[in-house]
């Protein structure tokens, strides 16, 4: 089966979990029936990147959360879920967008040959859309157990600029661009622990486009007022993402991790 074949199932794939889980929500006379969520939240996420090239290390960066505050241009995240008695589905983004430049003297003892500009930016993207079916109640003292499945479109974007010292010395541009579309299966625990407190724990695993992605979440939130109609929750989330090219006669490992806390700003209704 080629590349372009298995991508192309994966995208049918999420199609057909879209359509299931609208094919058993109700109609809009019935939309009391439904329960939304809206969640943007906030993931402060150290970032790790390693590359290997034909199984030897070529790169290996570790950047904390406050390192890359400095260089962070925008970022946005954001999560939206629906149900509908045992059926839901839900949506989750998550977009930034890193900037940074450097200057590197040239030359033994200081900038005798003059000063080499480097400018770096990334761009990073992913796409969450899936489908889960809940067992028990999750307003029970026992909780619920969701079984997750959908898809995960993983987008990088990263662009080097970089000026030679020198008079007339012309910028050289390179970038690496990624696009790979995953299909994932897990499962999510759910519960209270009483009026106020609830917790989620969450955990899935996608492959297909990746060499494999694995995703972990844990976190409490509080509600407040009697109807609980806003929360927050405050928790941990893990992000591997391990990716393989052979285009170019060689093979490039390219493994990205993501972890850190989240907070999330949480409204039901």
């Amino acid at each position: 089966m080629t590349i372009g074949k298995l991508k192309d199932r994966q995208y049918i794939i999420v199609v057909m979990i879209l359509a299931a889980i609208l094919s058993v929500f109700p109609g809009p006379s019935n939309a009391r029936d439904v329960d939304w969520t809206i969640a943007p939240y906030l993931w402060a996420s150290d970032v790790g990147l390693d590359v290997f090239v034909d199984s030897d290390p070529a790169i290996g960066i570790d950047v904390p959360f406050k390192d890359l505050v400095d260089k962070l241009d925008s970022a946005f995240m954001g999560h939206v879920e629906l149900r509908a008695d045992k059926l839901g589905g839900f949506f989750d983004i998550v977009a930034i967008k890193l900037a940074d430049s450097a200057v590197i003297p040239v030359g033994p003892g200081g900038p005798i040959l003059g000063d080499l500009l480097i400018d770096t930016n990334l761009k990073l993207n992913l796409f969450e859309l899936g489908g889960f079916y809940r067992l028990g109640s999750a307003a029970s003292g026992s909780g619920a157990f969701d079984l997750l499945l959908g898809g995960r479109k993983i987008d990088a974007d990263q662009s080097f600029n970089i000026t030679l010292p020198g008079p007339g010395a012309m910028p050289l541009d390179a970038e690496i661009d990624i696009s790979e579309t995953d299909v994932f299966i897990g499962g999510r625990f759910v519960g209270r622990f009483n009026e106020k407190w609830g917790y989620r724990v969450r955990a899935d695993y996608g492959g297909g486009g990746t060499e494999g992605t694995l995703n972990a979440i844990a976190s409490i939130a509080y509600s407040f007022g009697k109807t609980g109609l806003f929360s927050l929750e405050l928790g941990y989330r893990y992000l591997n993402i391990e990716l393989e090219d052979n285009s170019d006669g060689s093979v490039t490992e390219t493994e990205v991790t993501m972890s850190g806390p989240a907070l999330g700003f949480i409204f039901n209704f």
